[in-house]
C-alpha cells in the first residue's frame, strides 16, 4: 500500500471523492502539485503519474478554451509536458485523443524551431495573424468530435481513483506533508535566490507598466539580447499595448519596444520594496 510520504504517491483530499464531481479529484491532484511547485519542487521530481492527469487536464483546458494552436502557444511545447500529455492520453485510456495528438505534434515537427519559439512567445496581434495559427488548428475540430466520445474529464478521473499510488487523505494529513516536503526541497537555499530572482524580476515588469500606464498581459521569456552595446538577460513580456523587453541594471531598470529597441521608460529599482526571499 503507498504511503504519503512515498514521492510516487498521488494524493487526494478525501472530501473531493464524495462530491459526485468527477472534476474535484482532478483538481485535488491538480492543488497538491501547485503546492509543490510552489515550494520550489520541479515538475520532474512529483510523482509522475500525477503529473500525467496534470498534464492532460491542462491540454483539455487549453483545448477548450482557444484549441491546439493556443495549446501549443501558452504552454511553449516544453519536452516533460509534451510527454506527459502524451504518455497521460495513453495511461487513460483515450486511444482515439491519443492519435489526434500525434498529428498535432506532426504540425508541430513541420516548424522550425525558430519559428515555433516566435510562435510562443508571440504577443495576441501577432499570434491571432501568424500563419502558425491555421495549420496548428488544422486538429481542433476533430478534438471536440473525440472528446464526445472520449471523455477526458470522465477518463482522468476513473484513472486516478484506481491507480495503486492513489492516497486518500483529510486536509490535516495533506498539510502536514506538504510541511514535510518543504523541509525536503533540495538546494533550497540557490531555488530560494531563483524564486527572489523571478520575483525581482516580476516586480521591476510590473513596475515599468505601472510607469507606462500599460497593462501587463504575460511574461514570454527570459533570453541573452543586445542593449547598450552589451549582451544582457532580456526578460520578454506582453501587455494591452503590445510586446517589450525589460533590461536590468541593477540601479535601473529599461522597458524597451520590441523590434524597435526603443525605450519606453525606465525606473530606479532602488526605490521598489523587493522581497529576497
Amino acid at each position: 500500500m503507498t504511503k504519503i510520504t512515498d514521492p510516487e504517491a498521488i494524493i487526494i483530499f478525501d472530501e473531493s471523492l464524495t462530491t459526485g464531481d468527477n472534476y474535484d479529484i482532478i483538481q485535488s491532484n491538480i492543488d497538491f502539485i501547485n503546492d509543490m511547485l510552489g515550494m520550489l519542487y520541479m515538475q520532474e521530481e512529483i510523482s509522475y503519474h500525477a503529473m500525467l492527469s496534470y498534464w492532460v487536464d491542462y491540454y483539455l483546458t487549453q483545448m477548450n478554451n482557444g484549441g491546439f494552436a493556443q495549446f501549443v502557444h501558452n504552454s511553449g511545447w516544453p519536452s516533460f509536458g509534451i510527454q506527459c500529455v502524451r504518455n497521460g492520453l495513453q495511461a487513460i485510456g483515450a486511444a482515439k485523443h491519443s492519435q489526434l495528438f500525434e498529428k498535432g505534434a506532426a504540425l508541430v515537427a513541420t516548424l522550425s524551431p525558430e519559428r515555433l519559439q516566435a510562435f510562443s512567445q508571440a504577443d495576441i496581434d501577432t499570434y491571432v495573424a501568424s500563419p502558425e495559427l491555421p495549420i496548428l488548428d488544422f486538429i481542433s475540430d476533430d478534438f471536440f468530435r473525440i472528446n464526445e466520445e472520449e471523455d477526458l474529464i470522465e477518463l482522468n478521473s476513473a484513472w486516478l481513483k484506481a491507480h495503486p499510488a492513489l492516497v486518500i487523505a483529510s486536509g490535516e494529513q495533506i498539510d502536514a506533508e506538504i510541511e514535510r516536503r518543504a523541509d525536503c526541497v533540495p538546494d533550497q537555499d540557490a531555488r530560494i535566490a531563483l524564486r527572489a530572482k523571478a520575483r525581482r524580476d516580476h516586480k521591476i515588469i510590473l513596475a515599468l507598466c505601472a510607469e507606462a500606464n500599460q497593462k501587463l498581459e504575460t511574461v514570454t521569456a527570459g533570453v541573452s539580447q543586445e542593449f547598450n552595446g552589451a549582451r544582457r538577460t532580456a526578460w520578454h513580456f506582453v501587455t494591452d499595448q503590445g510586446h517589450f523587453y525589460m533590461i536590468d541594471e541593477g540601479d535601473k531598470a529599461f522597458m524597451v519596444r520590441d523590434r524597435s529597441n526603443n525605450i519606453v521608460c525606465e525606473i530606479d529599482v532602488s526605490k521598489l520594496q523587493i522581497s529576497q526571499s
